[in-house]
C-alpha cells in the first residue's frame, strides 16, 4: 500500500467505524499466528461497539494514526488509575503500518502524558505478538504467562511495566 501523508492525532468520535475496522483487522491479520480461529474470532467480534470506542475517547486518551481521507491505520488507546498508574489499554495497527516507528511514536505520545501527570508506572497486558516490540521500548516482564479472558476465550499475555523516572 502506498500511504499518502500520515499523521498521529487524537481521537475524535467519527473515528470510531474506523478504529473498529482497524482493530478488528490488526487481531485478524497480525495476532492469528499465535492464536487459534475461535479465539481471533471471537475477540474480534467483541470490538465491535462504537458506544464502547466513544466512551473510551472521552474518559481516556486515544490516539489514531491515519492520512489525509482519515482512514484509520491503528490506534493507541491509554488509561489512567486513581492510584497514580496507568494502562497501556490497547496498541493495534493494520499490516501496512507496522515496522515504520508508529507504535513507538504512540508509545512515546503515553509516557509524555503519563510524565506530565507524575505517573510512577506503566501496566500492560501484552500478547505473544506484541510481546517482543514492548520489550525493544523498554517495559518489562512481571512474572510468568498468564490469561485472559475475552469473550470466555482464554488468550496467553504477559503483564509488563515500565517503571517512569
Amino acid at each position: 500500500m502506498n500511504l499518502m501523508k500520515i499523521e498521529i492525532r487524537r481521537a475524535v468520535h467519527e473515528d470510531a467505524p474506523n478504529i473498529i475496522h482497524a482493530h478488528k483487522r490488526s487481531i485478524r491479520e497480525l495476532c492469528s499466528k499465535d492464536c487459534t480461529a475461535e479465539q481471533i474470532a471471537t475477540w474480534s467480534e467483541l470490538v465491535s461497539q462504537e458506544t464502547h470506542w466513544h466512551q473510551d475517547i472521552d474518559q481516556d486518551l486515544v490516539w489514531v494514526i491515519s492520512d489525509e481521507q482519515n482512514r484509520i491505520f491503528g490506534f493507541g488507546h491509554l488509561q489512567f488509575y486513581e492510584n497514580q498508574g496507568a494502562e497501556l489499554a490497547g496498541l493495534y495497527f493494520v499490516p501496512e503500518v507496522v515496522g515504520k516507528g508508529n507504535g513507538k511514536k504512540i508509545v512515546q505520545l503515553m509516557l509524555h502524558e503519563c510524565q506530565k501527570r507524575k505517573i510512577q508506572k506503566i501496566e500492560l497486558s501484552a500478547t505473544k505478538t506484541a510481546k517482543v516490540f514492548y520489550e525493544r521500548i523498554g517495559f518489562k516482564q512481571m512474572g510468568p504467562m498468564t490469561e485472559i479472558k475475552i469473550g470466555g476465550k482464554s488468550i496467553e499475555c504477559f503483564r509488563m511495566q515500565m517503571i517512569l523516572n
